[in-house]
């Protein structure tokens, strides 16, 4: 997963500075603005993808640490030790309601850039076209 996203961080780095060299180069030739909008754009789709990345790493950590919750709730008190032993699922819904803002944000971010793509692509089009 480190791989990915080390080399989403590179792709990403490589189109901003394409996107700023088009951007100067328009100056020269007026087409070059296009390029710029085209590679904005796949650099908003890479952060969408990277997103997409981080919401499953956390669905992930959501999941390997409900045995550490179990345990913390039996030291509390909250649950028998039959419960604990059996890996009890009722109280999953509680633990990761937990996670619900971390979640929310990695959706509105992908929103974000997924509409940012989408924009800067129909802008694109318009003007091609």
């Amino acid at each position: 997963m480190e791989k990915i996203k080390k080399g989403l961080k590179i792709t990403r780095i490589t189109l901003w500075i394409l996107t700023a060299l088009f951007l100067l180069l328009q100056f020269v030739w007026k087409p070059f603005v296009y390029f710029a909008f085209a590679s904005l754009t796949l650099a908003f789709v890479d952060l969408a993808i990277l997103t997409i990345f981080l919401y499953q790493n956390l669905k992930k950590k959501i999941e390997s640490g409900y045995d550490i919750y179990l345990v913390d709730c039996y030291n509390r008190g909250e649950i028998t030790k039959a419960q604990f032993e059996e890996k009890d699922r009722s109280r999953f819904a509680d633990y990761s309601k937990m996670y619900k803002s971390d979640k929310a944000k990695l959706i509105a971010l992908f929103i974000l850039w997924f509409g940012l793509a989408t924009v800067l692509l129909a802008i694109l089009f318009k003007q091609i076209f």
